[in-house]
């Protein structure tokens, strides 16, 4: 789909431009879109690659580059996201993956639509279906509510299979909350040294 207007800001990837470009048309006036937001912490500054501010909620958008997140980058993820929703500033962050940003971008972002629709100015929403096939538009539909990790296979026009990948993370699991507990009797500590520690204790 071909964005109404050029978004020009400081982006750090072609997926955050191609994400932006996708998505800022189809936001409300009242909804800032922000790339590269700072957040400081007790365990130094971080950055998501989106904030959408929405009167008081803010929601966090990260789009993960397939080469950079394997395994370990993952584990930093998650640590990092615990950290940064502790700060209750960002109320939930969404990571797409970045296949589901080239293959599929109009299917991710109607995903994304079908998650927070109160952001999205809805007169717009019916051309952005237009470029979603009508299986796929069904089936997102009926598998997107309360996402918490979304992995569905689409068809490309080439016949070739891939997936719309997108993990949400809002909630605190009990596990997690246990790894927040480790953080904050070691503040001011990098992430990196801390989870080999952490994982060390564990075995």
């Amino acid at each position: 789909m071909k964005p109404r207007k050029t978004f020009s800001a400081p982006f750090e990837s072609p997926l955050e431009e191609l994400f932006a470009q996708t998505l800022q048309p189809l936001l409300k006036k009242s909804v800032q879109l922000i790339p590269q937001y700072a957040i400081e912490t007790l365990w130094g500054k971080f950055r998501i690659d989106f904030a959408i501010k929405n009167d008081d909620k803010i929601i966090g958008v990260e789009c993960d580059g397939e080469t950079v997140h394997g395994t370990e980058a993952q584990l930093y993820d998650t640590w990092r996201d615990i950290i940064i929703l502790n700060e209750n500033i960002i109320t939930v962050i969404y990571r797409f993956s970045g296949t589901s940003l080239l293959k599929n971008i109009p299917a991710a972002v109607y995903a994304f639509y079908l998650c927070e629709p109160h952001i999205f100015a809805k007169r717009h929403i019916s051309a952005l279906q237009q470029n979603i096939s009508q299986d796929l538009f069904q089936e997102l539909k009926g598998k997107i509510t309360n996402l918490d990790n979304f992995d569905l296979p689409v068809c490309e026009k080439d016949s070739e299979k891939t997936s719309l990948r997108i993990r949400k993370h809002s909630r605190i699991t009990a596990d997690q909350y246990q790894i927040y507990k480790f953080l904050m009797e070691n503040t001011g500590k990098r992430i990196n040294p801390l989870i080999y520690k952490y994982l060390k204790q564990k075995t």
